[in-house]
């Protein structure tokens, strides 16, 4: 891999990273409007399912950056993804209500889109070669004695 791939596989990972850090900043710092919201949806036990997701997005967004177990991250990820789409960016549903309404659904649909293709790359590919899990893969076996 040439040191191009490696600065960009790492450039990737932490811009991905960054999205959801930034998320759990924000369910952090507004953590009743957060639970709120997931209560208006119908979810069950809102508090934990956010407390959950929360805990999955910063499992999954540092071992994004840090490239440790990075396929594990990215597939948590993808989950949680996917359920946060389903529940507040449901553009299917809202195609006979005002036109801004279903745009913005749409545009917030395609961004998650754009962000699961950035993961879906990382579960194909890895981390690279600027991660814990290269280090730990390339480390030497030890020598015995005979």
């Amino acid at each position: 891999m040439s040191w191009l791939q490696t600065i960009v596989m790492l450039l990737g990972r932490i811009c991905l990273a960054a999205l959801f850090f930034y998320g759990i900043y924000e369910t952090a710092a507004y953590w009743e409007i957060t639970v709120g919201m997931y209560r208006e949806q119908g979810v069950v036990q809102p508090q934990l399912v956010v407390l959950v997701i929360t805990l999955v997005q910063l499992f999954g967004a540092v071992s994004l950056l840090f490239g440790w177990k990075a396929r594990i991250g990215a597939f948590l990820l993808l989950v949680v993804l996917g359920v946060k789409i389903a529940l507040f960016h449901d553009f299917w549903s809202s195609w006979s209500e005002d036109p801004t309404v279903f745009n913005e659904h749409f545009k917030q649909f395609s961004i998650g889109l754009g962000i699961a293709g950035g993961l879906l790359y990382v579960l194909a590919c890895g981390s690279g070669c600027c991660s814990c899990d290269y280090v730990s893969c390339r480390k030497q076996p030890m020598e015995t004695e005979e």
